[in-house]
């Protein structure tokens, strides 16, 4: 491409271009460029360079090598999105399977940005959210206990904030969610952390306008659902290394919007109480690694609205008992079972 050709350009998608390592010269000389994305190359490094792109508003990152971000960044004043991500293993049950990428306080300085994430938390940068107030997505990692109040003091003033994705350091980390002001806004909140005295904070019952909920490795001791019951406009809920107890209750007149259940690696439940009249809509189910449970829950028959269950490293003995279909499910629930179908993401 030539240099006065370049100028003219104003959006470049390289996007699983696995050839780009680095980050062309010309990708710097069209000063009208506005939306670049990288996602899913193999770039390890964002240069200086990058921020002569003074008119850009959208990085996407996702999925490259690229593990810290240059202060320079804080030169892209127009910028609206920007996303990280770096995949370490693609066996996505693995907690530590992806980290966010390092950056500097100066990236508070860009009072547009709508959109942040991965991005890996540190002191200066938890205390400075505050500052992007247009900010509607943060998708936060590495966050240890000592961030949590700055975090949530700086998010809780963020008007806008409507998803957030909270990753803690490690998976032995405990997070204290406890005497946090509420966030009522949110519709999407992905927490993935072990959580303080293994109970669903308090916090959880100003989610009312939630409609998307995922949990992680929380670790919880007591049945999680009830706390969840108030979510009337919840459609999907994922739940995966969450409880380490054996009965999952879901009562009648609970989850009237819920349209997706994904459950997941909780090795202790062996019993769900399904009782008539909850989630009545529900279409989509999906089981993993659910290791003691050895019979299909007798209240399965009241999902009448189940059109299609997946089932991934689940026992023979549960497996065989639905291919027999002596277990009350609605029958066509069964046909889509045993097609080869990728199945959304559950450890986003």
């Amino acid at each position: 491409m030539r240099s006065r050709e370049a100028r003219r350009v104003t959006v470049l998608k390289a996007e699983s271009i696995e050839e780009i390592t680095k980050l062309p010269d010309v990708v710097t000389t069209p000063f009208n460029l506005r939306y670049l994305d990288l996602s899913y190359t193999k770039l390890e490094v964002v240069p200086k360079a990058l921020c002569k792109l003074t008119q850009l508003q959208m990085l996407n990152l996702l999925g490259t090598r690229v593990v810290e971000l240059p202060p320079e960044i804080k030169k892209l004043t127009k910028l609206r999105r920007l996303q990280t991500l770096v995949w370490h293993d693609n066996d996505q049950r693995i907690f530590d399977c992806f980290q966010g990428a390092k950056v500097y306080s100066g990236i508070c300085l860009l009072k547009d940005m709508q959109v942040l994430g991965y991005v890996e938390a540190n002191k200066d940068l938890v205390m400075n959210l505050c500052n992007l107030t247009l900010l509607r997505r943060l998708e936060i990692t590495k966050v240890r206990r000592k961030h949590i109040k700055e975090l949530w003091t700086s998010i809780t003033r963020l008007a806008h904030l409507s998803n957030l994705d909270i990753i803690s350091h490690a998976k032995e980390e405990v997070l204290d969610l406890e005497n946090l002001d509420p966030l009522p806004n949110l519709e999407l909140f992905y927490l993935r952390g072990k959580l303080q005295g293994g109970l669903i904070p308090a916090i959880f019952s100003d989610f009312r306008k939630l409609r998307e909920l995922r949990m992680g490795w929380s670790r919880l001791q007591a049945d999680p659902i009830p706390s969840f019951a108030h979510m009337s406009h919840l459609v999907q809920l994922y739940l995966y290394r969450v409880y380490e107890g054996q009965i999952m209750t879901f009562s009648a007149g609970w989850f009237p919007m819920l349209e997706k259940l994904y459950l997941a690696d909780m090795e202790q439940l062996s019993c769900m109480e399904v009782e008539a009249g909850t989630m009545p809509i529900l279409n989509y189910m999906e089981l993993t690694g659910l290791r003691s449970m050895l019979i299909v829950p007798a209240g399965f028959q009241n999902l009448t609205s189940l059109q299609q269950m997946v089932l991934k490293d689940m026992p023979v003995e549960f497996r065989t008992m639905v291919q027999g279909q002596d277990c009350g499910l609605p029958k066509k629930a069964f046909a889509p079972l045993y097609k080869t179908a990728v199945s959304p993401n559950i450890y986003p």
